[in-house]
């Protein structure tokens, strides 16, 4: 009784962490004045972390800032910034955030109105301030600091203003100035951060997946690291220095199948750095995702890409069936031996309980085998019990590991399988192993 109600105290303690309504008295809510009322904190979102996170590093001078507030899905109608005992928050409404990402113009919408909100904190605005000319002011800081984001983010003009216009303002109010004021502030960012990109191309790092190189046996890579502009992806790995003059093949991945980098190469790579102390090797890969059409939102989550090398001669490969028959076939008979042994050992306790309950040696039964020889043959089979359930151990634990395996195996292949390029492609490449010798490598 007292398990089931520590249970039931335990799973009301994870609803309370998942769900909590709180009272708020002040915050921005994007198009209108309401800010009060009791609102129901739903939990975190991935999607809109991912979002918020791009926003808080697309300007340079706000990268290095940390991140001052909660975010939190909850009751709202799409998204608001507020405060409450000394706590930012930005609270959002999931089915807002699912609407928005149906096309182009509706998603650059979700990061208009999140950039909106992340301003009012970056920018440190007292939300439960009740000077409304100081409001109507913040609103327009946020507008323009959203401008200046999506433009750091790659939106086109058009994109940013389609935000705005996206939602049904209505007129001036008490805290909020007039539509077309907002658009001017939102439109004026959006020029600032154009003429930022076209000077410093918005660098900044991008953190790669690293399950690659702790889940993936075939994967060469030691260390990576990624910086993206408004144009391309330029990632640095390193690579065991032993491998340096192997036929490589290099692929960058994506964890979304939404987003395929269409980056894939053949051949040799230079390492760099002594030989004595055999360094790693450092080797360079570059995608221009605007070529391929995509938006630097896309491609630049935390943890989306990452790249993996290859020694051409030892590719991942599918899981062969002999592979799961003899991984089965080892539990199996693991399984069987077990069941075996334990059926010995009954044999030989049946046979020890017989010995103790008939103590006369000349008792009846004991006319074909005494009384001696009987407990001696109990302990061989005893013995005999333990060998056969330790051999069933051993094959059932290796029949284990051996699967565990082939699912690894089996997973890392689909995970991380790198084809060469879907176009018709001539590249020049170095032979491997031949010294400067120079091919030609063609691939479809």
């Amino acid at each position: 009784m007292l398990r089931i109600v520590l249970l039931l105290l335990g799973l009301t303690a994870i609803i309370r962490l998942q769900s909590q309504d709180l009272f708020f008295d002040n915050g921005c809510n994007y198009a209108d004045d309401g800010v009060s009322g009791l609102i129901s904190l739903l939990g975190t979102n991935e999607k809109a972390d991912s979002i918020v996170a791009q926003i808080l590093r697309a300007i340079p001078e706000y990268r290095n800032q940390p991140r001052n507030f909660v975010l939190r899905a909850a009751s709202v109608a799409n998204a608001r910034a507020a405060s409450r005992d000394g706590l930012r928050y930005i609270l959002f409404s999931p089915d807002f955030l699912a609407n928005f990402e149906a096309n182009a113009l509706t998603r650059w919408a979700a990061f208009s109105l999140f950039a909106h909100e992340v301003g009012h904190h970056v920018l440190g605005h007292d939300l439960a301030s009740k000077d409304n000319d100081l409001r109507k002011k913040w609103e327009l800081d946020a507008d323009y600091y959203s401008g200046r984001v999506l433009a750091h983010l790659g939106a086109t003009q058009q994109e940013v203003l389609a935000g705005i216009r996206n939602f049904d303002i209505d007129g001036e109010s008490a805290t909020h100035p007039a539509p077309i004021t907002r658009e001017y502030s939102v439109n004026q960012g959006y020029l600032r951060g154009i003429d930022e990109r076209h000077t410093d191309h918005a660098k900044f790092n991008l953190p790669l997946d690293p399950t690659s190189m702790k889940k993936n046996r075939w994967n060469l890579v030691t260390g990576q690291e990624a910086e993206i502009d408004d144009e391309k992806i330029k990632v640095n790995f390193k690579f065991n220095y032993l491998m340096r003059q192997r036929a490589l093949r290099v692929c960058l991945l994506s964890r979304n199948s939404d987003v395929a980098p269409e980056v894939r190469t053949v051949g040799s790579i230079n390492g760099t750095g002594s030989t004595k102390n055999l360094p790693d090797a450092q080797g360079e890969i570059i995608w221009n995702y605007r070529r391929d059409h995509y938006t630097q939102p896309e491609v630049s989550a935390d943890g989306l890409l990452r790249v993996v090398v290859y020694d051409e001669s030892r590719l991942p490969r599918p899981v062969a069936t002999p592979g799961w028959i003899g991984a089965g076939a080892t539990i199996l008979a693991g399984g069987t031996t077990l069941v075996y042994g334990f059926s010995e050992r009954h044999k030989a306790s049946n046979i020890y309980d017989l010995y103790a309950q008939i103590r006369d040696p000349n008792h009846v039964v004991y006319l074909d085998e005494s009384r001696d020889d009987t407990y001696q043959r109990a302990n061989d089979i005893h013995k005999k019990s333990q060998w056969i359930s330790w051999g069933g151990t051993a094959l059932l634990a290796g029949g284990g590991i051996w699967l565990y395996d082939k699912l690894r195996m089996r997973n890392t292949y689909r995970r991380d399988f790198c084809l060469l390029g879907k176009r018709l492609e001539w590249e020049p490449v170095l032979a491997a192993n031949t010294g400067s010798d120079l091919g030609l490598l063609v691939y479809f």
